[in-house]
């Protein structure tokens, strides 16, 4: 190609580029890439070069817009107003964007002088995009127990699944976990400090929670365990320290 050349287009990508070029090959246009390795091998620089660009010669630039603007010869077809809702919608859809209305039921062409009546609405055309008001949202699936079905259940269980071990609403378990969590505290410093006495402190609170049946929540439970865990470790150790001794 020799003479003036000028540009149709500019592209970021060198693919897109060379899609238009085939595009312009396809109606007998030849044209050429510029910047097209820059931009291939500096992708980071295209837009600061002007991207890849797509040059036809000067006796083609004008039918070469033409292709690429889609009109070689033939007019674009005008946009439609909806004559449900009043909305502006594109030639390339045939339903309406704002209430789902078909368009060869409510289009008029914008800029028509003729509008829809009032006194012969446009009749509504059902919506792709609405559900009946009276569709109940679907149940989840049940099993066996009448229950909303679990797919990690294990499938040896049968019956509802079991519930946490928690203490009624209506008792009032503040003084036995408080106990509980000074045995606790007690038995695990114990190890440090003063092990006999604050043992046997321990130990002394946990026979209190037993004797006088003090409620007990979950952590009230779980500190109770561990603190009698601690002082039996205690006394473990002790006798086996005084055993070695003799």
């Amino acid at each position: 190609m020799s003479g003036l050349l000028r540009t149709v287009a500019s592209l970021p990508t060198p693919e897109e580029a060379h899609a238009v070029r085939l595009r312009l090959g396809a109606e007998g246009i030849e044209a050429l890439l510029a910047d097209e390795t820059t931009a291939g091998i500096y992708w980071l620089y295209s837009g600061a070069i002007g991207g890849v660009k797509v040059q036809v010669a000067e006796n083609d630039y004008v039918r070469a817009m033409r292709v690429l603007e889609g009109e070689d010869g033939e007019e674009n077809s005008p946009e439609w107003k909806c004559g449900r809702c009043g909305a502006d919608v594109d030639a390339g859809f045939d339903v309406c964007w704002s209430c789902g209305a078909l368009r060869a039921e409510a289009a008029a062409p914008v800029g028509d002088d003729e509008t829809a009546s009032p006194a012969d609405p446009v009749p509504a055309a059902p919506s792709p995009f609405e559900s009946p008001s009276d569709m109940a949202p679907p149940l989840p699936p049940q099993d066996d127990d009448g229950l909303p079905f679990n797919p990690y259940r294990s499938p040896r269980h049968s019956g509802p699944p079991p519930v946490a071990d928690q203490a009624p609403a209506d008792v009032d378990t503040e003084e036995g976990d408080a106990a509980a969590l000074r045995a606790a505290r007690s038995a695990i410093i114990g190890f440090v400090f003063c092990p006999g006495i604050l043992h046997g402190y321990s130990a002394y609170l946990l026979l209190k929670i037993g004797l006088l049946d003090l409620p007990l929540g979950p952590r009230g439970k779980r500190l109770f365990a561990a603190a009698l865990a601690f002082d039996l470790l205690a006394a473990a150790a002790a006798g086996v320290g005084l055993a070695l001794m003799r």
